[in-house]
């Protein structure tokens, strides 16, 4: 969609034709995107979509015990700094070779997360493409063990110190027989024939009132719990139906007196479970599901989960009761869990890449309205979308697998958790979260940044190949920008400090003629025109933990290979003929907001004022010239017009 702009380098906002044609494009995407999903809805997904084993890519393992941890409200943080470099094969003499960024991770919390079995997320499982058979849809069951199995993995990381324990409490869920009715209100749910302490577990994890504790630190700031501590708020209750020929203990017993199962026992039980009622790509989805917990505390929001239902989900036609042999993928989830953690515990990395499904190379910020009008306003205005609950957000999820497959489970885990609402809010601004290490963590494309090592020719090759003209993409320069160094070597500064953060996934509009462009970083870029593209590579993560010692991480050794993304099989996606999407108003707010933060990059990392193209004209970059923190770059040169407040 960038040609469509593309000779359009004095002019920020696009003309009435260019919106027309960027639409028609951008709807006849979505249009066979949406359509391909609606045919996964009804046939089931493809098997390697349910799988969360794709989205470890270079996702480094989580260390227990870090040196050193900040609370903020009622979370307890500790952060790590990732690495980067210049790619050797692109270096010259005047860029940076390394640069770090902050990470930040979710340990611990206060107060647990609260939880609701109202989602509307996949009440019905469509389960794989190889799930035929009708059965239940323990989701819920399955995301409140999962929520102990990574709470106690974490807390076992801690080996004891500073008050580190894994504790049941005085609440347990109803027990009820075989032989009786369960109460009214209650759900129950089939358990087995188990032993006691294996009771007490699911006797805790089913309770209304949080049944367990998993103490991470206690401190002078209070008791942290693990970030997946969760209660249930919602006025539906739990019964454990246990154990045919077994004697049913009083209701009095309690299982404080239990010692509370290891990490790995837990994942056995819940694995049992899941073979024992035959849920199959549930056990995996769910898991994703409960990866999002931390994400959901981050956001101060409230878990949604499918209410358990005894014939609500597709699953696997084969019964594996008699061999009880755990699938290879399973046991791939615990042996890999320190990794999950790690993702799970930045909540920024998981918001980050959720998000960026919705963006797309090649979509510059005047465009980005365009782009995103069809799938976020037209698409769940659809009389068959807007009217069944949950499936707007069911089909998005299926279309990530086709966009994004590395990280189709997690997306399908948090259309399960409720997290979509927070996902669409922040996804239809023009500036969405990023996080840097999403992309190499998970292998999810979501920023232009990311797609600079697909590119290999001289800057001055992009644009005019055939007059050699030096035009530079505007995307180039930031590219090229954000590597060079604050002050050169003849002393000049251009500004103070290293190149800020972009907050703005979408690529700047239009080209520059270096030869002719009177912006202060002209220079600087021309004396690049012939290199090779230069692009930061990702180095893995340092972790700070007790008694000073600094790990380096560079991630997962073993990285398997991810399916390909959308446009491998691109031609294969179905078309049904449907009438098209209902045309609805086109809101300019998103492309306003990108447009404004990238430009806004340019002037503070330029650092000598608004530059004078008639594209910094625009109205849309007003505010720019109220802005503090441009013009504390530009001195005098900025013309002042009011004491506009700067933008947040």
């Amino acid at each position: 969609m960038y040609t469509i702009v593309a000779d359009s380098s004095h002019r920020l906002q696009p003309s009435q034709q260019q919106l027309d044609e960027a639409l028609e494009q951008s709807s006849s995407y979505w249009h066979r995107m949406s359509d391909a999903a609606e045919c996964a809805h009804g046939e089931g997904i493809r098997p390697y979509a349910a799988n969360p084993h794709h989205m470890l890519q270079k996702v480094p393992r989580m260390r227990g015990n870090p040196r050193e941890t900040h609370v903020a409200y009622n979370m307890m943080c500790f952060t790590a700094s990732t690495r980067w470099v210049v790619e050797e094969s692109t270096a010259c003499s005047g860029l940076r070779m390394d640069k770090s960024h902050t990470t930040l991770f979710h340990m611990g919390t206060k107060t647990p997360v609260p939880l609701t079995l109202d989602g509307d997320g996949f009440r019905h499982w469509i389960g794989t493409k190889n799930e035929k058979q009708s059965g239940p849809n323990y989701l819920a069951i399955l995301v409140l063990g999962w929520c102990y199995i990574l709470s106690a993995r974490l807390v076992e990381m801690q080996h004891g110190r500073e008050g580190a324990a894994m504790q049941y409490t005085h609440q347990q869920a109803h027990l009820t027989s075989y032989n009786s009715d369960p109460d009214a209100g209650l759900i129950a749910i089939d358990i087995g024939s188990v032993n006691e302490d294996t009771l007490s577990w699911w006797r805790a994890i089913l309770s209304s009132s949080p049944g367990w504790k998993a103490v991470v630190k206690e401190c002078k700031e209070g008791t942290f719990h693990a970030p997946w501590s969760v209660q249930n708020i919602d006025s539906q209750r739990f019964g454990v139906k246990w154990g045919q020929n077994k004697t049913i203990p009083t209701q009095s017993s309690s299982s404080s007196f239990s010692r509370p199962l290891s990490s790995g026992t837990a994942y056995a039980t819940l694995a049992r479970f899941a073979l024992f009622h035959n849920l199959g790509s549930q056990f995996l989805v769910a898991f994703a599901s409960a990866l999002t917990i931390p994400t959901h505390n981050h956001y101060g929001s409230t878990v949604h989960l499918p209410k358990p239902r005894a014939m609500a989900a597709q699953c696997p036609a084969t019964q594996h009761r008699s061999s009880w042999l755990t699938p290879p993928d399973w046991a791939a989830l615990h042996y890999n869990l320190d990794y999950y953690i790690t993702l799970s515990c930045s909540a920024e990395t998981v918001i980050s890449s959720l998000c960026g499904m919705f963006w797309e190379p090649g979509v510059p910020c005047n465009l980005a309205s365009a782009w995103l009008h069809p799938i976020l306003t037209e698409f769940p205005a659809q009389p068959h979308v807007s009217g069944t609950p949950g499936r707007f957000a069911e089909l998005l999820a299926i279309i990530a697998g086709l966009r994004r497959p590395s990280i189709s489970a997690l997306w399908l885990g948090a259309v399960v958790s409720g997290l979509t609402q927070i996902i669409l809010r922040k996804a239809t601004t023009g500036c969405p979260p990023l996080d840097p290490a999403a992309f190499p963590w998970t292998g999810a494309t979501q920023s232009f940044m990311d797609i600079t090592s697909r590119v290999r020719s001289p800057y001055d090759g992009a644009v005019g190949q055939q007059q050699r003209e030096p035009y530079l993409w505007q995307s180039d320069i930031m590219r090229l920008l954000s590597l060079l160094p604050p002050k050169e070597e003849d002393g000049v500064s251009y500004t103070d400090n290293p190149p800020p953060p972009l907050r703005t996934p979408w690529e700047p509009c239009g080209k520059m003629k270096i030869e002719d462009g009177d912006s202060s970083y002209s220079p600087r870029v021309a004396c690049h025109l012939r290199c090779a593209r230069h692009w930061l590579s990702y180095r893995g993560l340092d972790w700070e933990v007790h008694g000073g010692l600094v790990i380096h991480d560079r991630g997962r050794s073993q990285r398997d290979p991810v399916p390909e993304e959308e446009e491998g099989i691109n031609s294969s996606l179905p078309g049904w003929g449907k009438e098209p999407f209902l045309r609805r108003p086109l809101s300019q707010k998103a492309s306003e907001e990108a447009s404004l933060e990238a430009f806004r990059w340019f002037v503070v990392n330029g650092g000598r004022g608004i530059p004078s193209e008639l594209i910094y004209k625009s109205e849309w970059l007003e505010p720019l010239r109220g802005d503090k923190d441009c013009d504390d770059k530009s001195g005098e040169e900025i013309d002042h017009e009011g004491d506009a407040d700067p933008d947040p």
